[in-house]
């Protein structure tokens, strides 16, 4: 997205080289996981937490599971960061979203918890001593010491700062929704004779709007 968060960008070469290795693997056998094409994000995690996928974009929040799974005998895992088409690397952190209904009344303790939720002994508390990833980059540099090392491989991702974090008010709207424009641009692109361009403005017209 543009710096606002009014305009997609995705109509470019290195997302269509992106698409494009996904397209191959959609044409092998066994390439993607059962289900993808008709995936809307509600369980994405499930092939590759079965052990048949390779590899996979996955989530901090659900590797504790797999961890703990490999010590009772499950298959063994390991991380790297997502590599771009330049040799650059990034991940993502967050995706979830924290709110306070209109109607509360219970406001001031709302914004209470959320100012102790981000101080830097609560998310060692909370994130760092329970094998999760911390949001606040200075719990990052100094409570992992004794994690395991994959999540020292995440987290380091994170420091080094190798990404952006995209914002927009209709984020949600327009990438993460069930039927959103992302899931069609994607979807269009890896299954079917997609149009970069239009899916692209597709994107803009839901970001625009807000």
């Amino acid at each position: 997205m543009n710096d606002d968060g009014t305009e997609a960008t995705l109509n470019n070469d290195s997302m269509k080289a992106v698409l494009d290795s996904y397209k191959e693997l959609a044409n092998t056998t066994n390439g993607l996981g059962a289900g993808s094409k008709e995936e809307t994000g509600a369980t994405w995690t499930a092939p590759f937490a079965n052990g048949k996928i390779g590899v996979m974009p996955y989530p901090n929040t659900s590797l504790n599971d797999i961890f703990d799974a490999e010590k009772d005998g499950g298959f063994q895992v390991g991380v790297t960061p997502i590599a771009g088409t330049s040799g650059k690397t990034s991940t993502f952190l967050g995706g979830d979203a924290m709110g306070i209904s209109k109607d509360s009344k219970h406001v001031a303790q709302a914004w209470n918890f959320l100012y102790w939720l981000m101080q830097s002994d609560t998310q060692k508390e909370v994130f760092a001593d329970n094998g999760y990833t911390a949001s606040n980059i200075q719990t990052l540099k100094t409570a992992y010491k004794d994690a395991d090392p994959r999540i020292q491989t995440i987290n380091s991702t994170i420091i080094d700062g190798n990404g952006q974090t995209p914002k927009s008010a209709a984020f949600n709207e327009a990438f993460n929704a069930a039927g959103s424009p992302w899931q069609l641009l994607v979807q269009n692109a890896v299954w079917g004779d997609g149009n970069l361009k239009s899916d692209n403005q597709a994107v803009t017209d839901v970001l625009s709007a807000q």
